[in-house]
């Protein structure tokens, strides 16, 4: 149930993205709602064209190095900080962070089409 932290995590930063700048930017948009609706639509669009990167990426990248999967055996249950550092995986952080490098930009577009 842990691994589910890695898929939350960048739809949590689409969220707080536009939450922040909707709040920052509320009083010069003409229709405020209208931008958070497009907005949010945006960013998760967004977030799925870099995921979808990032899982061509790592299939490039596994399909030249031999390996697999192996089960490890633990003697003992985890407590929930070690559950949460399996779970955040490099993928989840390096995608989360190229949102919000990506997602500023295309948010103040949006927010210059919407406040005329």
């Amino acid at each position: 149930m842990s691994f589910l932290l890695s898929l939350v995590l960048p739809f949590a930063v689409c969220v707080l993205l536009v939450g922040i700048t909707s709040a920052f930017w509320w009083g010069k948009l003409q229709k405020p709602w209208a931008y958070v609706t497009f907005a949010f639509l945006a960013v998760l669009g967004l977030h799925r064209v870099l995921q979808a990167g990032a899982d061509f990426i790592g299939l490039i990248a596994s399909a030249s190095t031999p390996g697999g999967y192996f089960l490890e055996y633990q003697q003992s249950q985890p407590d929930l900080v070690q559950m949460v550092e399996r779970s955040l995986t490099t993928e989840a952080l390096l995608v989360s962070t190229v949102l919000v490098v990506a997602g500023w930009p295309l948010l103040r577009w949006l927010r210059a089409l919407l406040s005329r």
